[in-house]
């Protein structure tokens, strides 16, 4: 099963989890590999669309944002069918992550305001996840980044590029 990234006792629970971390004022917080939605079960494994959460609440929601009421599966008939239907289903889930991510650098925050955040999953291609965590803590995110020979970078994204859709990337170490 996998946790709605949407679900507001999802959001609760983790803004909970970052306030009791927060107590100790790390100075950073890493969001590991699981706000992801292509690394659970029964997703685990599968690279491109149809993966995500296909509750009632996503239903609902991307139904109103397409203008367009959908049943499961005529949405991954079309996410199957459609590179544009898929785009815009992996962008509504990205979106819905970093409003996830987002709640929990604002509950850290509150108590411990110059804790840095991490996205352990690394650069995918998409700024939404790590662009929720900055816009929350106004502070750069690292990054893990799996170079071609295998070995572990971290990068931090530069804060005025954060809204491109390649973010310009400093080495920290390694």
């Amino acid at each position: 099963r996998v946790s709605c990234p949407r679900d507001p006792r999802l959001a609760a629970y983790f803004a909970k989890v970052g306030e009791l971390h927060a107590a100790w004022e790390p100075g950073s917080v890493w969001i590991d590999d699981d706000v992801t939605l292509r690394n659970r079960a029964p997703m685990k494994g599968i690279s491109k669309p149809p993966f995500g959460c296909f509750c009632e609440r996503c239903l609902g929601d991307f139904s109103e944002t397409e203008g367009h009421a959908w049943t499961r599966m005529a949405l991954v008939a079309a996410i199957r069918a459609n590179d544009a239907v898929a785009a815009r289903w992996e962008a509504f889930h990205v979106d819905g992550m970093a409003k996830l991510v987002g709640e929990i650098a604002a509950a850290v925050h509150r108590i411990s305001p110059e804790t840095v955040f991490g996205y352990q999953y690394g650069y995918s291609g998409r700024v939404g996840i790590p662009k929720g965590l900055y816009e929350k803590s106004g502070m750069p995110v690292r990054l893990r980044h799996v170079r071609e020979d295998g070995t572990l970078a971290t990068l931090a994204v530069v804060n005025a590029s954060i809204d491109r859709q390649e973010p310009t990337m400093v080495r920290l170490r390694g």
